[in-house]
This record gives structure tokens, C-alpha cells and sequence, in this order.
């Protein structure tokens, strides 16, 4: 009798031990699956970036919801980089300069929609950036130049502007042999004149 409920607890260990390594691989599969589902959505130049002056995103993508990532580039003779994060639709000109009366109509054109964003650290209130939302591959800085293969094809991307006369040129460009392929720009109205240095090339 004692052998016999020895045999039975074994029994019920051996199955205890092969129900959590079922299990154990179960979890780990769909693990696999949940990350691969995570990271299946592809940086797409057209609606991942837009243009920020201030603590307004204006972007081709009417999807954002509160609480997204956002990496932005800021502009100039030295770049730099900051991370903050979707607040919501800005509708006017009080949270969002581009949408100030003076310029709304250029840049309000059903093609952009506008959102406040909320930066990690010290609020920013007169920036001029470039904004990248669903990064998979995050940039970084280089001599002051910010790069990053965005959409990991091995080729590096990089970010520049330009002053028109009323407005703003924005640009990026992946980084090819002896050359540069323009991936993205768009425009900001400011709605007064300013000193151009855009140049042809």
C-alpha cells in the first residue's frame, strides 16, 4: 500500500512538472507572437513625421492619441534630441502657433492635423523641430548632427530646414553614396516675411 502511494505521488508530480513546462512554453510562445505583432507596423515616412514650433506637432496623421511617444530633432547649427509625448488635438492659435489667425488658413489645409505635446523636462515654448512618432529605431547624435536609420535599411537619416521668404522648409534626407535621397519635407507658413537662405541644392 505504501509503495502503491508512493507510485501515485510521483505520478501526480511528474504531471504537475510537465503541466508548467507545457505552460511555460505556451507563455513563451505567445510572448513571441505578442512582440512580433508589437513590432510588425513599419515607419512610414508619410504620416510618422511632421514639423513642431513650439509645443504643437502639425503631421499628416489624424490617428495620434494621447499619451504617444514623440522624439523630436531639434533644429539648428547644433541638433539636439528630446522626448515627450502626445497631449491631444490642438484646435487654435492659444496652444499651437501655427494655427494662430494670421497663418491658419495656409497651414490648416486638411492635409496636417495639430497636436499639443508635452515634453520630458522643461517645457520648450519657441522650438523649431522635426517630430517622429512609432520609432523603432531611435536616432542619436553625432558632432552635433542627429541621425538614425528610421526604417533600418542600413542607410542613416538626417534632418535639416531652411528659411523661404513667409515660412519654414522641412527635410529629411537618407544619407547615400556621394549623394542625399530626399525621404520627406513639408511646409510651414508664418504668415510675415522672412530672409531666405534656402538655397537649389
Amino acid at each position: 500500500m505504501k509503495l502503491e502511494k508512493r507510485d501515485n505521488q510521483s505520478t501526480v508530480i511528474t504531471r504537475a512538472i510537465a503541466t508548467l513546462v507545457m505552460l511555460s512554453t505556451i507563455l513563451g510562445v505567445l510572448s513571441s507572437c505578442s512582440h512580433m505583432v508589437t513590432n510588425s507596423r513599419s515607419f512610414d515616412y508619410r504620416t510618422d513625421v511632421g514639423w513642431i514650433h513650439g509645443a504643437c506637432l502639425a503631421i499628416a496623421n489624424d490617428n495620434l492619441t494621447p499619451g504617444e511617444g514623440i522624439t523630436m530633432i531639434i533644429l539648428g547649427v547644433k541638433q539636439s534630441l528630446l522626448k515627450g509625448s502626445i497631449v491631444g488635438k490642438a484646435t487654435s492659435g492659444a496652444n499651437c502657433y501655427a494655427l494662430l489667425d494670421d497663418r491658419r488658413s495656409v497651414n490648416d489645409n486638411g492635409k496636417r492635423s495639430f497636436y499639443s505635446v508635452l515634453f520630458n523636462g522643461p517645457a520648450q515654448t519657441d522650438i523649431i523641430a522635426i517630430g517622429l512618432v512609432h520609432l523603432a529605431h531611435e536616432p542619436y547624435i553625432s558632432d552635433g548632427i542627429v541621425r538614425g536609420d528610421l526604417v533600418g535599411d542600413g542607410r542613416q537619416e538626417v534632418f535639416t530646414y531652411c528659411q523661404a521668404t513667409e515660412g519654414i522648409n522641412f527635410f529629411v534626407w537618407s544619407e547615400t553614396v556621394g549623394s542625399k535621397l530626399q525621404r520627406w519635407t513639408d511646409y510651414y507658413y508664418l504668415g510675415y516675411e522672412i530672409t531666405s537662405n534656402c538655397t537649389e541644392q
